[in-house]
């Protein structure tokens, strides 16, 4: 355990140096001058019990993130060390929990936009669960106008257009909806955004596709009880795994019925979380009957979805659907 603590004291070091942003850093650089002291190893400890193969950088994240969720957002903005000091031991217990049961997440709407051109090429009632549903605000988004503000492809806009039929949306994700937590997630430079999704939020819970929340693992989706899936949906997942990424994904194979699909939406090559020509955000979507080729059918520059064409691989997928 000490050898693992030392890890993550390590990696917070190099996020002080690293990180673009000032109060992010400014928290890291405080943190790492506190790291050695015995309550903060206590701390760390505590939280690698229960999750022992957290990576460095995502521990050192939910550290700030569970920190900007108990004070209500004082380190939008560089703090003394004397402060995060008061804060580490008055709320130890707390940033124990929450580390130990959250993870970071986001909640980019446009990119369900994928997802409703993929229902709609299917043309059929669907049963859709998404794995790692955060708050569900994707799923609710579904059938509804936002997606309106996207640039989207002449080709595809008669899909984003069309009301598709949902018997069923289950969202899945390990931690209960916290609107609280998603706006802790809102990193300082995005801190206009917070407003924003908290009326998003209320919005479509009111007015959004309704949706059927299960708490539970990625790791664990065969001990669900699910029904079987048209589509399983997932978007910048596989990141935050902490265990058989191997499992994981013959369970969403095993989800599905005989003519469904997974669709990840994520980068084209996985070892490089960022968009570039070369590698631009894409809906890759396997099939049941082939599930050992992947097909390119839709296509992003960016992985916040502001623009949408067909991938390489969409009118392929087309013929399949006409089969």
């Amino acid at each position: 355990m000490k050898e693992k603590v030392k890890t993550i004291q390590k990696r917070i070091k190099q996020l002080a140096k690293d990180d673009s942003e000032v109060p992010v850093r400014s928290f890291f650089t405080q943190f790492a001058e506190l790291s050695n002291k015995e309550y903060v190893q206590e701390i760390l400890a505590k939280i690698l019990e229960k999750r022992p193969d957290v990576t460095g950088e995502h521990l050192a994240y939910l550290l700030y993130i569970a920190l900007q969720y108990l004070t209500e957002f004082d380190y939008d903005q560089p703090v003394e060390k004397n402060k995060l000091e008061k804060d580490l031991k008055k709320y130890s217990d707390k940033i124990i929990e929450l580390c130990q049961t959250k993870n970071i997440s986001t909640n980019v709407i446009e990119r369900y936009a994928l997802l409703q051109v993929i229902i709609s090429m299917l043309d059929k009632p669907v049963v859709v669960i998404d794995v790692g549903t955060s708050i569900g605000l994707g799923l609710m988004a579904l059938n509804t106008d936002s997606f309106s503000h996207i640039d989207i492809d002449k080709e595809l806009l008669p899909y984003v257009q069309q009301k598709v039929e949902i018997t069923e949306a289950i969202g899945i994700d390990m931690q209960k909806p916290d609107l609280k937590w998603q706006l802790a997630c809102c990193f300082p430079d995005k801190k206009e955004d917070r407003p924003v999704l908290k009326k998003t939020y209320e919005k479509l819970k009111k007015e959004g596709t309704k949706i059927k929340f299960i708490q539970g693992s990625a790791l664990e989706l065969d001990r669900l009880n699910l029904p079987k899936a048209d589509i399983v949906w997932t978007s910048n997942f596989f990141y935050e795994i902490e265990g058989d990424i191997n499992k994981v994904i013959n369970d969403i194979k095993n989800l599905l019925n005989e003519k469904g699909i997974w669709i990840d939406a994520d980068f084209r090559h996985s070892d490089k979380q960022f968009a570039t020509k070369d590698n631009p955000y894409l809906a890759k979507v396997r099939r049941k009957e082939d599930w050992d080729t992947t097909l390119e059918v839709l296509e992003s520059s960016i992985d916040w979805v502001r623009d949408l064409k067909p991938g390489k691989d969409f009118k392929k997928f087309k013929g399949i659907l006409k089969k």
